[in-house]
């Protein structure tokens, strides 16, 4: 099952047991996911996640923002709504399997260069492992 699908099925669950943050927030991803797919046709799952990503990214600074303002009412609502919305983004990878990736990545390429290096194994992952980790564990690997 697509994650468009599973949107779709937690969106007609949503109704029935009316889950208005669920609801709103699916609705709001499928929108965004359509926004995407006008402008770049069919999407990968890879795109979806990366939609997906980006949304919990902006209810992160939401929340942030939120915080600094005091608003706890509605941080406790943005803080529902990216639950729901990691509900949708697949495990990310711990940071052994990600030094690993980084090892094998390094060993078949033979890439020296950081920030290049920082990109196959971004590449290699397909988006379960976030890159500014995989910026930080390659730093601390060339710096020893």
């Amino acid at each position: 099952m697509t994650i468009q699908d599973k949107l779709i099925s937690d969106m007609k669950q949503a109704m029935k047991s009316r889950d208005a943050v669920t609801l709103s927030v699916v609705r709001y991803l499928r929108s965004a996911i359509k926004n995407a797919e006008i402008d770049a046709g069919e999407l990968s799952e890879q795109a979806v996640i990366a939609i997906i990503k980006k949304q919990i990214k902006q209810a992160d600074e939401a929340i942030t923002e939120l915080e600094r303002a005091g608003r706890s009412e509605l941080v406790a609502e943005e803080t529902a709504k990216k639950a729901v919305l990691e509900a949708y983004v697949p495990a990310q990878m711990d940071e052994a399997a990600v030094r690993a990736l980084i090892l094998e990545v390094k060993t078949e390429t033979g890439e020296t260069n950081p920030g290049k290096l920082t990109g196959l194994v971004l590449q290699r992952s397909g988006g379960l492992v976030d890159g500014g980790v995989v910026s930080a564990l390659i730093r601390s690997e060339f710096s020893q």
